[in-house]
């Protein structure tokens, strides 16, 4: 009706402007309010040490995260723009102590990339508790070697604990018999052994870490 009117060319329309973390750049345009048919342009400027992260028109993401140039205007729009640290910093630390393993970890990551810190629990250790930015993770199925954040967006600190699991006692027999009983002790446990001789056997000697 607008335009059977000829009154189109006096209609604006509104671009409503978000932006996510402002203080980590600049965004210039001319105005938020365009006319009928007119131009705005957008441009986004991180400041140092920082990214434009994501720039979404109408709820599309763009290619160009630094230039966007609303063109010929009729109708209304929405543009949403997200600043965020380039990098982030990593911090770890073994609750635990070093004898129960160590960790090896970058100490800054980049924004989006996959933060992979690496677990190296010393014999009979697995990981038994996992702290990351003060928050207690439940569930540690599936962490064996390794602890991996995606898409980081935040700085981490993570406190890791590592668990003893038991000790192992290997047996080595001769020929002539067998040695029967279990083959993991917990630190303290008494572990009772029965050595059993082959019919026309006798029992000779007994090494336990090689000492007679």
């Amino acid at each position: 009706t607008g335009t059977q009117n000829g009154c189109s060319a006096d209609r604006t329309f509104t671009i409503t402007v978000n932006i996510e973390n402002e203080a980590y750049g600049n965004v210039e345009y001319a105005k938020n309010v365009v006319e009928y048919g007119k131009s705005v342009t957008f441009n986004i400027t991180p400041n140092a040490g920082y990214i434009v992260a994501s720039v979404k028109v109408d709820g599309v993401a763009q290619a160009n995260v630094n230039t966007y140039v609303f063109s010929s205007v009729v109708s209304d729009h929405t543009i949403d723009i997200k600043f965020a640290k380039a990098t982030y910093r990593v911090e770890t630390f073994v609750t635990s102590g070093e004898d129960t393993g160590y960790v090896v970890a970058p100490s800054t990551v980049n924004y989006g990339a996959d933060l992979v810190i690496q677990l190296y629990p010393s014999a009979h250790y697995v990981i038994g508790a996992l702290t990351i930015n003060g928050k207690d993770i439940a569930d540690l199925s599936g962490i064996t070697d390794s602890i991996v954040i995606e898409d980081v967006d935040d700085d981490y600190i993570l406190e890791i604990t590592f668990v003893f699991t038991h000790y192992d006692i290997t047996i080595e027999e001769s020929a002539g018999g067998v040695i029967l009983g279990d083959t993991k002790a917990n630190a303290g446990d008494n572990k009772l052994y029965e050595i059993v001789p082959n019919d026309g056997y006798t029992f000779s000697k007994l090494y336990v870490n090689g000492v007679e």
